[in-house]
C-alpha cells in the first residue's frame, strides 16, 4: 500500500513563501492499521525532549517554536527523509529544491532568495544525521517499509500572488497544489491501493466537489464529512484511492507530521535567505519570521532600501 501525508507551512504570513509538502511510504497492507510511530520506536519519536538522537516527527509547531531557536530537528527529519526517499544528499538550498520541488527553481524568482548559496545542513552535524538515517533505514527494512517520495511546492511571493489573483481564494490555491502533489507522487508508484491523509484545509468540511473537479473520471464515494474528518473513496484507472482530510492531522498521522516538518524546514531556509539579503544592506535590522504584525514592522524598516534596490513593497507582500 502507498501511504501519503500532506501538510503546509506559511499559510498566514505576510512575507515569505507558502510551502506545501508530501511524504510517501510503501508499507505492507497488514501494518497500515498500526500507528506508524510504533513501528519505528528506535528511530522515530513524536517528543522533542525524548529524542536522544531519534528523528522527531511531530507537528512542526511543536518541533520548532520560532526565532531564536535552532532548526536542527526540522533539518534532521527533512534531510533523513530526502536521503532515504530520493537517494540524494543536497549540499545547498538550490540542490534541495532541484530534487524535491515541483516548482522550477522557485528561489530564482526574487533576489532575496538567490543572492548567495545556502549550505546544507545548516546546523545538524553530518555524522549525527548519518546515524539517524542508518537507524531509520534498518527499522524500515525490518518491517518491510520504504520511503518513496519527499516532494514540495514552494510558492514564493510572485507565484503565490499570481495564483491568488487567478482563483481569488487562498484555500483554493492550497487545494490545487495538494492535488499536484498527489498526482506527482502517485505517478511514480505502481501501487494499486493508495491512502492519502491531509491536514484539514481552510476549516472546510466538504471536499467532494473539489475532488470531482480534480478527478473528473473518478467514481467517488463520500464516506463521511464532519468537523473532525472528511473521508472519500475514489476508484479510477484500476486504482483505489482513499483520501482523508483530518483535523489536527499531524497529531494522528506520522506522514502528515513529516510533511509539516518538511514544509516548515524549507520555509525557514527561505526566510534565512530573506533576512540575510536585507540585513546585508542594513545590519541594524531585526530578523523577521514574516507573520502579520512583525512583517509590517519589517516592511516599514526596509522602506528606505526600496529605492536603492528598485524593489517595491508590492514585490514583497503576499496577498491575503
Amino acid at each position: 500500500m502507498l501511504l501519503i501525508g500532506i501538510d503546509e507551512a506559511g499559510y498566514g504570513p505576510l512575507l515569505g513563501p507558502l510551502v506545501i509538502s508530501g511524504v510517501a511510504m510503501v508499507l505492507p497492507a497488514e501494518l497500515t492499521g498500526i500507528g506508524l510511530w510504533q513501528l519505528f520506536p528506535n528511530s522515530l519519536t513524536d517528543g522533542v525532549k525524548q529524542a536522544r538522537g531519534r528523528i522527531v516527527i511531530a507537528d512542526s509547531k511543536k518541533v520548532y517554536r520560532g526565532r531564536g531557536r535552532d532548526i536542527r530537528e526540522l533539518e534532521r527529519g527533512t534531510l533523513a527523509g530526502i536521503s532515504l526517499a530520493e537517494e540524494t544528499e543536497p549540499k545547498e538550498l538550490g540542490d534541495l529544491l532541484h530534487t524535491i520541488s515541483l516548482e522550477p527553481d522557485p528561489h530564482l524568482c526574487h533576489p532575496w532568495y538567490c543572492h548567495s548559496p545556502l549550505s546544507i545542513p545548516c546546523e545538524i552535524e553530518p555524522s549525527a544525521l548519518k546515524l539517524s538515517i542508518g537507524m531509520l533505514s534498518r527499522e524500515m527494512t525490518r518491517v518491510g517499509a520504504k520511503l518513496v517520495a519527499v516532494k514540495c511546492v514552494p510558492l514564493v511571493e510572485k507565484r503565490y500572488n499570481y495564483l491568488v489573483q487567478q482563483t481569488r481564494n487562498k484555500s483554493e490555491v492550497v487545494f490545487s497544489q495538494t492535488i499536484r502533489l498527489i498526482m506527482d507522487i502517485t505517478s511514480r508508484s505502481q501501487e494499486k491501493t493508495i491512502m492519502v491523509n491531509i491536514d484539514k484545509q481552510g476549516g472546510k468540511d466538504c471536499y467532494a466537489r473539489n475532488l470531482l473537479r480534480a478527478f473528473p473520471e473518478a467514481d467517488l464515494t463520500i464516506k463521511t464529512e464532519g468537523p473532525e474528518e472528511s473521508a472519500y473513496q475514489m476508484n479510477f484507472d484500476g486504482r483505489s484511492i482513499s483520501i482523508h482530510f483530518c483535523k489536527k492531522g499531524e497529531n494522528h498521522h506520522l506522514l502528515i507530521a513529516w510533511a509539516s516538518i518538511v514544509s516548515k524546514y524549507i520555509r525557514e531556509l527561505f526566510m534565512r535567505q530573506f533576512n540575510a539579503y536585507w540585513c546585508a544592506m542594513d545590519p541594524s535590522l531585526e530578523h523577521t519570521a514574516g507573520y502579520w504584525e512583525d512583517g509590517q514592522r519589517f516592511i516599514k524598516a526596509i522602506e528606505p532600501l526600496f529605492k536603492k534596490t528598485n524593489i517595491s513593497a508590492d514585490d514583497l507582500i503576499r496577498q491575503l
